[in-house]
């Protein structure tokens, strides 16, 4: 994780050799490695949901007791004990150290780092575990894309042309 926004952090994929995010490079070709890099995020994503699912993990290693009481009260909730939510964005991003002499973190800063951010934020109000932007989707392989599903369109208020973020 490369930066912890408050009950969420930040994990980002570089893509050298690429313009703007949509726009696949000139050589990209069958053999290039970063065509799939944007199906291997959303594959790794999608095998952490999957996983968040086993509530065994969370009880191993545990006493009988304690183990006794979180069964009695998985029995009682619905879904997974455990619950993320993934914002999935492409876009440009500046990556800095801030800090101090004693402590040194790497940041990134840009409005794309803030609509990664959005996404993540409305899977709580969707009630979904992922939502991915149009700008991540083009960068999916086209049997990738044709599985998501158009849910919706966000409006950035702070956008003056009126562009909206389309959500998958």
């Amino acid at each position: 994780a490369n930066k912890n926004i408050g009950d969420a952090f930040l994990i980002s994929w570089r893509r050298p050799g690429r313009g703007e995010a949509g726009t696949p490079s000139a050589a990209a070709g069958e053999d290039d490695p970063l065509k799939y890099q944007a199906d291997k995020a959303l594959l790794s994503v999608i095998r952490i949901a999957i996983a968040l699912y086993d509530d065994q993990f969370y009880l191993d290693g545990i006493s009988a007791r304690a183990k006794t009481d979180l069964e009695n009260k998985l029995r009682t909730s619905s879904g997974s004990l455990v619950r993320l939510g993934f914002g999935l964005h492409a876009g440009v991003a500046v990556q800095g150290a801030i800090g101090s002499i004693r402590k040194i973190d790497a940041t990134y800063i840009s409005e794309q780092v803030d609509m990664a951010e959005t996404l993540e934020c409305a899977t709580k109000s969707y009630k979904v575990p992922l939502l991915m932007s149009n700008a991540f989707h083009f960068l999916l392989t086209e049997n990738r894309q044709e599985e998501c599903r158009r849910i919706d369109q966000l409006r950035d208020k702070q956008d003056v042309k009126g562009d909206t973020i389309e959500l998958y």
